[in-house]
């Protein structure tokens, strides 16, 4: 009775630790979603089109501006 009590308290504190390293694997996918970063052109030569990575407007050669992850 004492053996199986001790394994069902291993097995939960178990389940319990891979629970809480989950929860660490979607705060760090939230913190890289913030930290993702687009560009646009400051004079809005094409209107909302945003860039992946820092340039040069193709329009009107002005550096690329950092704006938010949703477009504003």
């Amino acid at each position: 009775m004492m053996k199986s009590k001790l394994v069902l308290s291993v097995l939960f504190l178990g389940l319990l630790g891979a629970c809480s390293s989950e929860s660490g694997d979607t705060e760090m996918s939230g913190s890289e979603e913030l930290a993702h970063v687009h560009y646009a052109c400051p004079m809005e030569c094409e209107a909302d089109k945003v860039y992946e990575e820092a340039g040069k407007c193709p329009v009107c050669k002005m550096d690329l501006a950092e704006v938010s992850s949703d477009g504003e």
